[in-house]
């Protein structure tokens, strides 16, 4: 184990609560997605009697612990009924992460709430669960495209089209730059779909979806952007 783990696991059983905070503050950032040692710790300091800690070790479960386990949900399912609303929001965005759902009715009460925590929004399109749709579309749309990014995510329609400008990117790809061997790929706990040129050391990654965002969704002007890119990257 790391010492600054391990140090940090210590901290997590201090009686100050500055010492168990700052390890709610960075024990995800100390250990790998993996290490179940880590992990076990932010459950505990999840339930702690101090609002703050409980806040940093949510976020951390929810946002950045790339895991998934019935202890994981099981402490975030107790966090969505915590007296605080940031806390709640962070065990919600963790549950609809990792496709619990319990999660969408929860958020249906949040939207109807009218005080929406913005990384609602993002764990709307994680669930893709098309009840959640009529609410999206009450607020409109926000400058980072979150909500419709959700509503994409939540229709299906609208998704299989998207999937669909996809594939025409990588049909693309492959007819006019097959020797950059291209790859598509999507991680579990991330939005993104990903295409990588396994041709190259290191390899050149790029968000398809973002790239068809900014060409107007126009799958030819789509695959000449990453082809540059491609080659920028070859040198």
């Amino acid at each position: 184990m790391e010492p600054m783990l391990a140090e940090l696991i210590a901290a997590a059983h201090a009686a100050d609560p500055e010492d168990r905070l700052r390890a709610a503050e960075n024990l995800s950032l100390a250990m790998d997605d993996d290490d179940p040692a880590g992990v076990a710790e932010l459950l505990v300091l999840a339930a702690d009697p101090d609002v703050r800690i409980r806040d940093w070790a949510t976020f951390a479960l929810s946002h950045l612990v790339g895991q998934d386990s019935t202890g994981i949900r099981a402490a975030l399912w107790a966090r969505t009924g915590d007296e605080d609303e940031n806390v709640r929001a962070y065990a919600l965005h963790g549950l609809a992460r990792r496709r619990d759902s319990r999660a969408w009715p929860l958020m249906i009460e949040a939207f109807e709430s009218g005080t929406v925590k913005e990384h609602l929004f993002e764990a709307a399109a994680f669930l893709r669960e098309p009840r959640l749709a009529p609410h999206l579309r009450e607020f409109g749309d926000d400058e980072k495209g979150r909500i419709a990014a959700a509503l994409t995510e939540c229709d299906p329609r609208s998704r299989a089209a998207r999937d669909d400008l996809v594939l025409q990117v990588v049909d693309l790809l492959f007819a006019q730059a097959p020797e950059f061997e291209p790859t598509i790929y999507c991680e579990r706990f991330h939005l993104d779909i990903l295409l990588e040129s396994n041709a190259y050391r290191p390899h050149h990654v790029t968000d398809v979806i973002s790239v068809l965002r900014v060409t107007g969704n126009d799958p030819a002007r789509a695959a000449a952007r990453i082809i540059d890119g491609f080659r920028a990257a070859a040198g």
